[in-house]
Protein backbone atom coordinates (compact mmCIF):
# COMPACT_ATOMS: atom_id res chain seq x y z
CA UNK A 1 0.00 0.00 0.00
CA UNK A 2 1.18 3.23 -0.85
CA UNK A 3 2.57 5.82 2.08
CA UNK A 4 0.17 8.54 2.12
CA UNK A 5 1.67 10.61 4.96
CA UNK A 6 3.33 12.74 2.30
CA UNK A 7 -0.09 14.24 1.86
CA UNK A 8 -1.42 14.93 5.58
CA UNK A 9 -1.42 18.96 6.19
CA UNK A 10 -2.77 20.43 8.92
CA UNK A 11 -5.40 22.62 9.48
CA UNK A 12 -3.52 25.43 11.11
CA UNK A 13 0.11 25.13 12.44
CA UNK A 14 2.57 28.46 11.85
CA UNK A 15 5.29 27.31 13.11
CA UNK A 16 6.43 27.15 16.84
CA UNK A 17 6.65 31.49 17.16
CA UNK A 18 2.95 31.37 17.19
CA UNK A 19 2.02 28.80 19.86
CA UNK A 20 0.77 29.79 23.35
CA UNK A 21 1.52 28.36 26.74
CA UNK A 22 0.19 26.65 28.80
CA UNK A 23 -2.44 23.05 28.74
CA UNK A 24 -4.24 22.43 25.57
CA UNK A 25 -7.95 20.80 25.91
CA UNK A 26 -5.96 17.41 25.13
CA UNK A 27 -4.27 18.03 28.53
CA UNK A 28 -0.96 18.00 26.51
CA UNK A 29 0.74 21.24 26.68
CA UNK A 30 0.03 23.33 23.55
CA UNK A 31 3.93 23.20 22.44
CA UNK A 32 3.30 19.67 21.89
CA UNK A 33 -0.88 19.61 21.69
CA UNK A 34 -0.26 21.82 18.41
CA UNK A 35 0.79 18.52 16.74
CA UNK A 36 -1.24 15.69 18.20
CA UNK A 37 -3.33 16.14 14.61
CA UNK A 38 -0.96 16.14 12.04
CA UNK A 39 1.00 13.16 14.10
CA UNK A 40 -2.60 11.44 14.18
CA UNK A 41 -3.32 11.98 10.19
CA UNK A 42 0.42 10.54 9.56
CA UNK A 43 -0.30 7.60 11.56
CA UNK A 44 -3.91 6.77 10.04
CA UNK A 45 -2.24 7.19 6.46
CA UNK A 46 0.43 5.06 7.42
CA UNK A 47 -1.92 1.92 9.09
CA UNK A 48 -3.80 0.29 5.88
CA UNK A 49 -7.20 0.17 6.26
CA UNK A 50 -9.33 -2.45 5.28
CA UNK A 51 -7.10 -5.10 3.19
CA UNK A 52 -6.67 -8.02 5.74
CA UNK A 53 -7.92 -8.75 9.44
CA UNK A 54 -4.23 -8.17 10.59
CA UNK A 55 -4.75 -4.21 9.86
CA UNK A 56 -7.76 -4.40 11.77
CA UNK A 57 -6.03 -5.18 14.97
CA UNK A 58 -3.53 -2.74 14.05
CA UNK A 59 -6.47 0.40 13.43
CA UNK A 60 -8.07 -1.55 16.86
CA UNK A 61 -5.01 -0.89 19.16
CA UNK A 62 -4.95 2.75 17.80
CA UNK A 63 -8.51 3.51 19.14
CA UNK A 64 -9.77 4.31 15.20
CA UNK A 65 -11.69 1.74 14.81
CA UNK A 66 -13.52 -1.05 17.59
CA UNK A 67 -13.91 -4.66 17.39
CA UNK A 68 -15.59 -4.87 14.38
CA UNK A 69 -13.81 -2.97 11.84
CA UNK A 70 -16.20 0.01 12.53
CA UNK A 71 -15.16 3.51 12.92
CA UNK A 72 -14.63 5.33 15.95
CA UNK A 73 -13.34 8.96 17.06
CA UNK A 74 -10.34 9.45 19.45
CA UNK A 75 -7.29 7.37 19.84
CA UNK A 76 -5.19 5.19 22.79
CA UNK A 77 -2.53 7.65 23.62
CA UNK A 78 -1.07 11.06 23.98
CA UNK A 79 1.22 10.89 20.70
CA UNK A 80 3.87 12.57 22.83
CA UNK A 81 6.78 11.10 20.55
CA UNK A 82 5.79 12.22 17.46
CA UNK A 83 4.41 15.69 18.85
CA UNK A 84 8.41 15.81 20.63
CA UNK A 85 9.59 14.27 16.83
CA UNK A 86 8.22 17.04 15.48
CA UNK A 87 8.57 20.20 18.17
CA UNK A 88 11.84 19.41 18.52
CA UNK A 89 12.57 19.49 14.57
CA UNK A 90 11.10 23.01 14.51
CA UNK A 91 13.11 23.93 17.66
CA UNK A 92 16.61 23.41 16.12
CA UNK A 93 15.65 25.56 13.21
CA UNK A 94 13.90 22.93 10.75
CA UNK A 95 10.12 22.77 9.54
CA UNK A 96 7.86 19.98 10.78
CA UNK A 97 6.36 18.58 7.53
CA UNK A 98 9.87 16.55 6.50
CA UNK A 99 9.91 15.16 10.07
CA UNK A 100 6.30 13.61 9.89
CA UNK A 101 7.78 10.21 8.42
CA UNK A 102 10.47 9.84 11.38
CA UNK A 103 7.68 11.01 13.65
CA UNK A 104 5.02 8.03 12.94
CA UNK A 105 7.73 5.75 12.97
CA UNK A 106 9.05 6.70 16.63
CA UNK A 107 5.10 6.04 17.37
CA UNK A 108 4.38 2.77 15.17
CA UNK A 109 7.56 1.36 17.04
CA UNK A 110 6.54 2.13 20.52
CA UNK A 111 2.74 0.79 20.01
CA UNK A 112 4.68 -2.68 18.44
CA UNK A 113 6.20 -2.75 22.20
CA UNK A 114 2.61 -1.78 23.80
CA UNK A 115 0.61 -4.74 21.57
CA UNK A 116 3.81 -7.17 22.83
CA UNK A 117 3.88 -5.90 26.50
CA UNK A 118 -0.15 -6.42 26.87
CA UNK A 119 0.83 -9.97 26.73
CA UNK A 120 3.57 -10.32 28.47
CA UNK A 121 2.22 -8.68 31.34
CA UNK A 122 -1.67 -10.68 31.08
CA UNK A 123 -3.07 -7.02 30.88
CA UNK A 124 -6.55 -7.96 29.52
CA UNK A 125 -7.48 -4.14 28.85
CA UNK A 126 -5.71 -0.81 28.34
CA UNK A 127 -7.21 2.29 28.29
CA UNK A 128 -10.56 0.67 29.89
CA UNK A 129 -10.55 -1.28 26.42
CA UNK A 130 -10.02 -5.22 26.12
CA UNK A 131 -6.35 -5.12 24.35
CA UNK A 132 -5.58 -7.16 21.26
CA UNK A 133 -4.27 -10.50 22.52
CA UNK A 134 -7.62 -10.69 24.73
CA UNK A 135 -9.68 -10.04 21.93
CA UNK A 136 -7.80 -11.87 19.08
CA UNK A 137 -5.74 -14.26 20.90
CA UNK A 138 -1.85 -14.29 21.59
CA UNK A 139 -0.84 -15.60 18.49
CA UNK A 140 -2.95 -12.88 16.21
CA UNK A 141 -1.48 -10.12 18.99
CA UNK A 142 1.99 -11.26 18.19
CA UNK A 143 1.86 -10.79 14.49
CA UNK A 144 -0.18 -7.48 15.32
CA UNK A 145 2.84 -6.53 16.99
CA UNK A 146 5.60 -7.32 14.43
CA UNK A 147 3.21 -6.24 11.74
CA UNK A 148 3.08 -2.69 14.13
CA UNK A 149 7.23 -2.31 13.74
CA UNK A 150 7.17 -3.31 10.29
CA UNK A 151 5.12 -0.45 9.28
CA UNK A 152 7.22 1.36 11.78
CA UNK A 153 10.49 1.10 9.05
CA UNK A 154 8.28 1.49 6.31
CA UNK A 155 7.13 4.90 7.44
CA UNK A 156 10.62 5.81 7.50
CA UNK A 157 11.67 5.92 4.35
CA UNK A 158 8.66 8.55 4.07
CA UNK A 159 11.94 11.01 4.77
CA UNK A 160 13.52 10.66 1.13
CA UNK A 161 10.18 12.73 -0.48
CA UNK A 162 11.09 15.17 1.45
CA UNK A 163 14.53 15.42 0.25
CA UNK A 164 16.13 14.71 3.99
CA UNK A 165 19.82 14.50 3.28
CA UNK A 166 20.96 10.80 2.46
CA UNK A 167 23.42 10.63 5.79
CA UNK A 168 20.87 12.13 8.16
CA UNK A 169 18.31 9.72 6.82
CA UNK A 170 20.39 6.75 7.75
CA UNK A 171 21.51 8.67 11.30
CA UNK A 172 17.57 8.37 11.73
CA UNK A 173 17.20 4.48 10.90
CA UNK A 174 19.93 4.29 12.94
CA UNK A 175 18.36 5.71 16.34
CA UNK A 176 14.87 4.09 15.76
CA UNK A 177 16.83 0.48 15.38
CA UNK A 178 19.05 1.18 18.51
CA UNK A 179 16.56 2.47 20.74
CA UNK A 180 13.67 -0.40 19.44
CA UNK A 181 16.83 -2.70 20.15
CA UNK A 182 17.07 -1.13 23.76
CA UNK A 183 13.81 -1.32 24.62
CA UNK A 184 13.14 -5.08 24.17
CA UNK A 185 16.45 -5.12 26.54
CA UNK A 186 14.17 -3.15 29.06
CA UNK A 187 11.49 -5.55 28.64
CA UNK A 188 13.50 -8.45 29.18
CA UNK A 189 15.08 -7.27 32.23
CA UNK A 190 11.37 -5.64 33.48
CA UNK A 191 10.36 -9.43 33.32
CA UNK A 192 13.33 -10.94 34.91
CA UNK A 193 13.25 -8.73 37.41
CA UNK A 194 9.53 -9.96 38.52
CA UNK A 195 11.14 -13.08 39.77
CA UNK A 196 13.99 -11.68 42.04
CA UNK A 197 13.96 -10.02 45.39
CA UNK A 198 17.29 -8.69 45.26
CA UNK A 199 16.83 -5.92 42.29
CA UNK A 200 18.59 -2.42 43.13
CA UNK A 201 17.75 1.07 42.31
CA UNK A 202 21.04 0.95 40.30
CA UNK A 203 19.56 -1.75 38.33
CA UNK A 204 15.86 -0.46 38.00
CA UNK A 205 17.33 2.87 36.57
CA UNK A 206 19.54 0.37 34.22
CA UNK A 207 16.40 -1.26 32.69
CA UNK A 208 14.07 1.90 32.35
CA UNK A 209 16.46 3.54 30.27
CA UNK A 210 16.40 1.04 28.17
CA UNK A 211 12.38 0.29 28.23
CA UNK A 212 11.25 3.84 28.27
CA UNK A 213 14.07 6.15 28.08
CA UNK A 214 15.70 4.91 24.78
CA UNK A 215 12.84 5.42 22.23
CA UNK A 216 12.11 8.81 24.00
CA UNK A 217 15.30 10.05 23.28
CA UNK A 218 14.97 8.76 19.88
CA UNK A 219 11.89 10.90 19.29
CA UNK A 220 14.00 14.22 20.35
CA UNK A 221 17.30 12.64 18.74
CA UNK A 222 15.59 12.14 14.90
CA UNK A 223 14.04 15.25 15.54
CA UNK A 224 17.34 16.91 16.08
CA UNK A 225 18.44 15.07 12.93
CA UNK A 226 15.96 15.76 10.51
CA UNK A 227 15.85 19.59 11.23
CA UNK A 228 19.50 20.55 11.75
CA UNK A 229 21.76 17.50 11.27
CA UNK A 230 24.21 19.23 13.47
CA UNK A 231 25.96 16.43 15.70
CA UNK A 232 25.97 18.52 19.21
CA UNK A 233 22.26 19.46 18.73
CA UNK A 234 21.31 15.97 18.66
CA UNK A 235 23.47 15.11 21.02
CA UNK A 236 22.28 17.05 23.45
CA UNK A 237 17.99 16.55 22.52
CA UNK A 238 18.97 12.92 22.89
CA UNK A 239 20.31 13.14 26.37
CA UNK A 240 17.77 15.53 27.15
CA UNK A 241 14.67 12.74 25.97
CA UNK A 242 16.61 10.22 27.67
CA UNK A 243 16.26 11.74 30.97
CA UNK A 244 12.29 13.08 29.87
CA UNK A 245 11.65 9.04 29.43
CA UNK A 246 13.04 7.73 32.83
CA UNK A 247 10.93 10.37 34.72
CA UNK A 248 7.96 9.69 32.13
CA UNK A 249 8.63 5.80 33.96
CA UNK A 250 8.97 7.39 37.21
CA UNK A 251 5.84 8.73 37.16
CA UNK A 252 4.25 5.99 35.69
CA UNK A 253 5.29 3.65 38.69
CA UNK A 254 3.89 6.44 41.25
CA UNK A 255 0.18 6.11 39.22
CA UNK A 256 0.47 2.12 38.86
CA UNK A 257 0.27 2.08 42.68
CA UNK A 258 -1.44 5.35 43.66
CA UNK A 259 -3.28 6.83 40.90
CA UNK A 260 -6.97 7.36 40.62
CA UNK A 261 -8.70 4.00 38.93
CA UNK A 262 -11.05 6.13 37.34
CA UNK A 263 -8.41 7.99 35.04
CA UNK A 264 -5.80 5.46 35.04
CA UNK A 265 -8.06 2.43 33.96
CA UNK A 266 -6.31 0.44 36.38
CA UNK A 267 -7.16 -0.29 39.51
CA UNK A 268 -5.50 1.11 42.37
CA UNK A 269 -2.68 -1.25 43.22
CA UNK A 270 -2.36 -2.88 40.13
CA UNK A 271 1.17 -3.26 39.60
CA UNK A 272 1.77 -4.71 43.03
CA UNK A 273 -1.13 -7.48 42.05
CA UNK A 274 1.16 -8.19 38.91
CA UNK A 275 4.54 -8.34 41.42
CA UNK A 276 5.86 -5.67 39.24
CA UNK A 277 9.04 -4.54 40.30
CA UNK A 278 8.51 -0.54 40.10
CA UNK A 279 10.62 2.04 41.84
CA UNK A 280 8.70 2.47 44.90
CA UNK A 281 9.03 -1.48 45.53
CA UNK A 282 12.54 -1.20 44.52
CA UNK A 283 13.47 1.18 46.44
CA UNK A 284 11.57 0.09 49.64
CA UNK A 285 13.05 -3.92 49.16
CA UNK A 286 16.70 -1.99 49.13
CA UNK A 287 15.80 0.41 52.25
CA UNK A 288 12.93 -1.44 54.06
CA UNK A 289 14.04 -2.92 57.25
CA UNK A 290 12.82 -5.01 59.99
CA UNK A 291 8.89 -5.58 59.74
CA UNK A 292 8.97 -3.60 56.54
CA UNK A 293 11.85 -5.61 54.78
CA UNK A 294 10.07 -8.97 56.34
CA UNK A 295 6.67 -8.15 55.22
CA UNK A 296 8.14 -7.56 51.22
CA UNK A 297 9.60 -10.57 51.30
CA UNK A 298 7.00 -12.80 52.68
CA UNK A 299 4.56 -11.35 50.15
CA UNK A 300 6.79 -11.21 46.96
CA UNK A 301 7.23 -15.01 47.28
CA UNK A 302 4.02 -15.78 46.93
CA UNK A 303 3.34 -16.94 43.39
CA UNK A 304 -0.43 -14.80 43.01
CA UNK A 305 -1.31 -12.11 45.40
CA UNK A 306 -4.37 -10.76 46.81
CA UNK A 307 -5.92 -7.86 47.88
CA UNK A 308 -4.85 -7.93 51.54
CA UNK A 309 -1.18 -8.49 50.31
CA UNK A 310 -1.50 -5.52 48.16
CA UNK A 311 -2.84 -3.45 51.39
CA UNK A 312 0.44 -4.86 53.63
CA UNK A 313 2.76 -3.30 50.54
CA UNK A 314 1.14 -0.43 50.66
CA UNK A 315 2.09 0.09 54.15
CA UNK A 316 5.41 -1.22 53.42
CA UNK A 317 6.33 1.65 51.01
CA UNK A 318 4.51 4.48 53.28
CA UNK A 319 6.87 3.38 55.94
CA UNK A 320 9.58 3.09 53.79
CA UNK A 321 9.14 6.60 51.99
CA UNK A 322 8.73 4.85 48.63
CA UNK A 323 6.19 6.93 47.21
CA UNK A 324 8.45 10.35 48.28
CA UNK A 325 11.61 9.35 46.90
CA UNK A 326 10.32 9.07 43.55
CA UNK A 327 8.67 11.90 43.23
CA UNK A 328 12.26 13.50 44.47
CA UNK A 329 13.53 11.17 41.59
CA UNK A 330 10.87 12.52 39.37
CA UNK A 331 11.90 15.92 39.82
CA UNK A 332 15.55 15.68 39.33
CA UNK A 333 15.11 13.57 36.60
CA UNK A 334 13.42 16.78 35.22
CA UNK A 335 15.97 19.12 36.00
CA UNK A 336 18.71 16.71 34.00
CA UNK A 337 16.33 17.15 30.81
CA UNK A 338 16.73 20.62 31.39
CA UNK A 339 20.65 21.33 32.08
CA UNK A 340 21.04 19.13 28.86
CA UNK A 341 19.08 21.47 26.48
CA UNK A 342 21.10 24.35 27.56
CA UNK A 343 24.21 23.44 25.81
CA UNK A 344 21.75 24.16 22.64
CA UNK A 345 21.37 27.54 22.88
CA UNK A 346 17.76 27.15 21.68
CA UNK A 347 16.06 30.77 22.47
CA UNK A 348 14.05 31.35 25.92
CA UNK A 349 10.68 30.80 24.23
CA UNK A 350 11.72 27.19 23.25
CA UNK A 351 13.13 26.83 26.74
CA UNK A 352 9.69 27.88 28.29
CA UNK A 353 8.26 25.36 26.21
CA UNK A 354 10.44 22.50 27.30
CA UNK A 355 9.71 23.79 31.17
CA UNK A 356 6.25 22.77 30.64
CA UNK A 357 6.65 19.45 28.62
CA UNK A 358 8.73 18.48 31.79
CA UNK A 359 6.15 19.48 34.56
CA UNK A 360 3.45 18.18 32.33
CA UNK A 361 5.30 14.78 32.86
CA UNK A 362 5.61 15.36 36.75
CA UNK A 363 2.22 16.53 37.05
CA UNK A 364 0.32 13.95 34.54
CA UNK A 365 -2.61 12.28 36.42
CA UNK A 366 -2.66 8.86 33.46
Amino acid sequence: MENKSKDVSPVSMHGTSQAGHGASPTGLPKALARYVDVAEAGLKAEVPQGETELYRTLRYHMGWEDESGNAISGSEGKRLRPALVLLVCETVGGRWEPALPAAVAVELAHNFSLIHDDIQDRDRERHNRPTVWSVWGEAQALNGGDAMYSLACRALGGLERHNVPYERMLQASDSLTRSSLAMLEGQYLDLEFETRLDVTTDEYMGMISRKTGALMSCAMEVGAIVGSGDRGMTTAFAKAGWHLGNLFQIRDDVLGIWGEAATTGKSTGSDILRKKKTFPVVHAFEKGQGATAATLRRVYQKDSLTQQDVEEVLEALEVSGARGEAEALADRLGQQAMDALMVTEVGPGHMEEFEEIVSFLLQRER
